[in-house]
């Protein structure tokens, strides 16, 4: 089971340009009204993927997890996952999370993405707009 996440990265970059041995760290330095906050981050992948609805390429960070189908039912997804997901991605600049959904032995068989600003919404924090 510790595999399952690694496994899920690694299958999802086989066909892209990455070198394994690369690791990407960032400093992220916002301001929220006085407060000045400061992030560090750690990326194991960074891939090209659409950013523009013309499909133009970028660069950005990808966060790639693993959920299983039964966890997705429980109300503490809502409450507790995507707003970890959210924190993680947001302060560290993250548009959009891939999340694989997994059976009980740890096969994805589906893919779900999220858009990091959609987040707070959909765990019922932000009324719908």
């Amino acid at each position: 089971m510790f595999a399952w996440g690694f496994k899920f990265e690694q299958y999802l970059t086989t066909n892209l340009q990455y070198n394994n041995c690369e690791a990407f760290y960032t400093v992220v330095k916002s301001q929220i009204g006085a407060h000045t906050l400061s992030s560090f981050k750690y990326y194991d992948r960074m891939i090209l993927l659409p950013l523009n609805p013309d499909g133009s390429m970028g660069e950005h960070y990808v966060e790639f997890k693993t959920i299983s189908h039964s966890s997705l039912q429980k109300g503490s997804f809502k409450r507790v996952k995507l707003l970890k997901w959210w924190t993680q991605s947001v302060l560290a600049v993250v548009p959009e999370i891939v999340c694989g959904l997994r059976d009980d032995a740890g096969t994805v068989t589906k893919l779900q993405t999220y858009k990091t600003q959609h987040l707070p919404t959909m765990a019922g924090l932000l009324a719908h707009r």
